[in-house]
């Protein structure tokens, strides 16, 4: 008797570890679903990304274009600018002398 409850008792210890592992591997099983799962929402996420990151350099290349562009025409317009304010200065230099002359001529025409 002692004998044959050793060897239930073995059984019940052997079944209940074989139940524990068709559980595991059911587990496991599902969890390589679920990653296969993810797998194919991650890999469309990625093309979806990489998608997004080609429109954004195409656009930052464009931005860098216009950018460029602008600070020539900066770069023009601040030499425009330095231009008219060298004739601006040229000009006030010519007044400067050409008026005493004026004052001249006035005073002698009032005289």
């Amino acid at each position: 008797k002692v004998k044959f409850d050793e060897v239930n008792a073995l059984e019940r210890s052997v079944n209940i570890g074989l139940q524990k592992l068709k559980e595991a591997s059911e587990y496991v099983a599902k969890l390589k679903v679920d990653l296969r799962e993810q797998e194919e929402v991650i890999k469309t996420k990625e093309a979806q990304t990489n998608q997004l990151l080609g429109k954004v350099q195409e656009e930052k290349a464009k931005a860098d274009k216009t950018k460029d562009k602008v600070e020539s025409q900066k770069a023009d317009c601040q030499r425009e600018a330095d231009k008219i304010s060298d004739e601006k200065m040229e000009a006030q230099s010519e007044l400067d002398k050409a008026l005493p002359y004026l004052y001249e001529a006035e005073a002698a025409c009032n005289s």
